[in-house]
């Protein structure tokens, strides 16, 4: 029972029998599929090497100082804060998941049955995580330490790998039930999907500014920097393994030591055995509430004054927009799949550009920056001069386009509604009308990127005394202006028809709208492609402003023919939905 209940929580989200299946439904599903599998592995193995070049870079500089065998501790230390990171988000975004609890808790299904299902889900993500993270780090230390050839290193970290992912997830969902049993009033969906996004967002910002310095320094293999880099955090690891020898000794299973690996089994033995039936019934009770609706009676006079104050005209396409807008931003994992980005992306270059000027250990970095921007436009010829503001343009064209139709907002129009889509087509409004609301709430992002983008070149201009008049940088953002506009026109429309064609509306959890909907894969590579024919036609076209309106030209055209054939068949794919 508990194996069959798990299946049934894990279908919103390990997909994959879906994936393959959808290879035999022709060549667009297999084309769709194709680059799903190539941004998956992409992303797995950016991460990758990224995670391995720091730990590189950390057993290198241990080696250095002679204390090598922290390694271990190490590793156990930075895996157990990212496994605690995403076991937390895994928790607060599947702790209920909506009727589908509900239907389950009205079957004769017992607690523990329900408890130790939804633990499995949460447990094989964090499992999945932390075996990858050990395996890096145990794989670095083992090559460098001759242990390959021991069979208990590899048993050792597997099972701290098990270990530790079973009590992260157990301590996490512990946590959550005493508060929420403490404080009923949170038993919210919105609010522990807000929490998790939260976390996504603190961990993806802590690991880019960590990860960003160190990786900066050591590939320019600057000794005496990566020792003052490190060294604080090398004291902070001698200063855990004094005070707490538990952790010394419990790393010694990455070694393929058998007493830790012993005990962590033990350990794990008593997280599935022990805390799974003592938290099965208390989780239960706090599921009591999430879905209720509670309502109370008005009198006359308050009636009234709720008339007076809410009750407003607008238009029937204004209040479409702003419906679609509330749907977003009052969805926590809406927002933080996909709006968040275009802050989020500009604030994490920032973050990292300006990390990189720190490790570079220059004081005089900004003063020497401003002083070859002033020597290179006031020695370029007036020719070199136009070709430096044209690339300025379109390389911040690019920028916007795909800042802001990375938010999947415009590929997801129809897939965001799931079953509220039944409501939507019962209001007596035209489709064609809610396809044009639905096209300017995906605008309106990029509307948004474009002026991300200008305060960002305009605090570039002040901070690097950019030697540009006030004319020529009002034409640099016209200009990127319209690109962006012209550009994004053409994508916000396909990426609509791609979703107007194949909505995801069956879903239970609102992270299947985004993260697991193949429209939003391949938005994301259209948009990579649209931003990276803009660059290459820049080099292409003459370096003037010629060049630039033949790029508003040539996409207005397009998104116009686009627009005109889109609205017209959205107008009857949607009765059809």
């Amino acid at each position: 029972m508990i194996f069959k209940l798990f299946k049934i929580l894990a279908s919103n989200i390990f997909s994959f029998g879906g994936i393959f299946e959808s290879f035999k439904k022709g060549p667009k599903e297999i084309f769709k599929n194709i680059f799903l599998v190539f941004i998956l592995i992409y992303a797995i193995g950016a991460f990758v090497v990224m995670y391995a070049m720091n730990m590189l870079a950390q057993y290198r500089y241990l080696i250095t100082i002679g204390e090598a065998s922290l390694m271990p501790v190490l590793a156990l230390i930075l895996a157990v804060f990212v496994i605690v990171f995403f076991g937390f988000t895994s928790v607060a975004s599947n702790y209920y998941t909506g009727t589908g609890d509900e239907q389950l808790l009205s079957m004769p299904i017992t607690p523990v049955q329900l408890f130790s299902a939804k633990f499995g889900v949460s447990f094989v993500t964090d499992a999945s995580i932390g075996l990858l993270l050990f395996a890096i780090a145990a794989g670095i230390y083992g090559y460098n330490e001759h242990l390959l050839t021991n069979v208990f290193f590899y048993v050792g970290t597997i099972t701290t790998a098990l270990c530790f992912s079973s009590l992260m997830v157990a301590i996490i969902y512990l946590l959550l039930i005493l508060v929420l049993l403490a404080f009923p009033v949170l038993r919210k969906k919105s609010i522990l999907n807000g929490i998790a996004s939260f976390f996504i967002i603190v961990f993806v910002i802590i690991y880019s500014i960590s990860n960003s310095k160190v990786s900066t320094i050591a590939s320019i293999g600057d000794m005496e920097d990566l020792q003052r880099t490190l060294d604080p955090s090398v004291e902070m690891l001698m200063s855990v393994t004094s005070s707490f020898p538990v952790v010394k000794f419990l790393s010694g299973a990455i070694s393929g030591e058998i007493l830790p690996i012993l005990l962590m089994l033990v350990v794990f033995a008593a997280v599935i055995f022990g805390l799974i039936p003592l938290c099965g019934k208390l989780y239960t009770k706090t599921l009591s509430g999430f879905a209720d609706i509670k309502s109370k009676k008005l009198t006359a006079e308050k009636v009234r004054q709720v008339i007076d104050k809410d009750v407003h005209t607008q238009t029937i396409f204004s209040a479409l927009y702003w419906r679609d807008v509330r749907t977003v931003l009052r969805e926590p994992t809406f927002f933080a799949n996909g709006p968040l980005m275009v802050f989020l992306l500009p604030f994490i270059m920032i973050v990292s550009f300006g990390i990189g000027f720190a490790s570079a250990g220059n004081e005089n970095v900004i003063l020497e920056l401003q002083q070859d921007i002033t020597k290179l436009f006031s020695e370029a010829a007036p020719e070199k001069l136009s070709s430096i503001i044209y690339f300025i343009t379109i390389g911040s064209a690019a920028f916007c386009v795909f800042m802001g139709n990375s938010s999947s907002i415009a590929v997801t129009s129809f897939s965001r509604e799931g079953k509220a889509m039944y409501d939507l087509k019962a209001m007596p409004v035209q489709n064609n009308l809610i396809a044009k609301a639905k096209f300017a709430h995906a605008f309106t992002y990029i509307v948004i990127s474009d002026l991300v983008v200008t305060v960002i070149l305009l605090a570039i201009k002040m901070i690097l005394a950019v030697p540009l008049s006030a004319l020529e940088f009002c034409s640099i953002i016209l200009n990127m202006t319209l690109i962006n506009f012209a550009i994004s026109l053409v994508l916000v429309l396909v990426d609509m028809f791609i979703d107007t064609a194949h909505p995801k509306l069956q879903w239970e959890n609102p992270v299947a709208a985004f993260k697991q909907n193949l429209n939003s894969v391949l938005a994301v590579f259209i948009t990579i492609v649209a931003a990276a024919i803009v660059v290459g036609i820049g080099f292409v076209l003459p370096k003037n402003q010629i060049g630039i309106t033949v790029i508003i030209i040539i996409f207005g055209i397009i998104g116009a023919i686009i627009g005109a054939n889109y609205f017209r068949y959205a107008e009857k794919r949607i009765s059809q939905m």
